[in-house]
């Protein structure tokens, strides 16, 4: 199976489906980017909310994972190699997360 790269898709999307369009191949490109670019933005800000995409599903934080990563932050800090900074604001972020859902740790 061959991959191909998003610019051949998006050319050839663009001009087998929305060639007669008044929309530039750069406005397209934007609207099909926006949505990934959305739950990119979303993840980075750590605040583990759930993410609807239409036709793709639901992406969600399952407890079990939260709690795992908790536990492996917490190791992490303890071999020395994460820094205080870093494993209060993800310990934070995820007790915050466990504790808006009811899940005691």
């Amino acid at each position: 199976m061959k991959l191909l790269s998003n610019k051949f898709l998006n050319d050839e999307f663009y001009d087998t489906e929305m060639s007669d369009s008044p929309i530039t191949r750069d406005q397209m490109k934007d609207i099909v980017y926006h949505q990934f670019e959305n739950v990119k933005k979303e993840i980075t800000s750590g605040s583990l909310c759930t993410i609807r995409l239409k036709y793709f599903g639901i992406f969600v934080v399952y407890f079990g994972r939260a709690k795992a990563i908790l536990n492996r932050t917490a190791e992490h800090y303890e071999k020395g190699t994460i820094t205080k900074e870093l494993f209060e604001r993800r310990s934070k972020m995820i007790k915050d997360y466990l504790n808006e859902n009811e899940i005691h740790i």
